[in-house]
């Protein structure tokens, strides 16, 4: 299990900032977080190109993370969507 801090939107939704997560790499902890809840999903995540939203970040170590990147229980992981602002 990864221990996954959320921040942003996902620990909005989900009312928590931190997620045990069973996925192996990157996209597997997308997925999984994306899918507790239907509005989050639509938020972070392509289902028909089976990738996160440009705006989805995920940190491995304190370092952007690929998706194909695998984690384990010893990494700092976060998931995070950025967010634009126009002032």
């Amino acid at each position: 299990m990864v221990n996954v801090k959320l921040r942003g939107i996902a620990e909005g939704r989900l009312g928590t900032g931190n997620m045990e997560c069973t996925g192996t790499n990157v996209l597997e902890i997308v997925k999984e977080v994306s899918f507790q809840d239907e509005n989050l999903k639509h938020n972070l995540f392509d289902e028909s190109k089976n990738m996160p939203r440009r705006l989805c970040k995920v940190l491995v170590n304190g370092k952007i993370a690929t998706l194909d990147q695998p984690v384990d229980s010893n990494d700092d992981v976060m998931l995070g969507t950025v967010f634009t602002c126009d002032g």
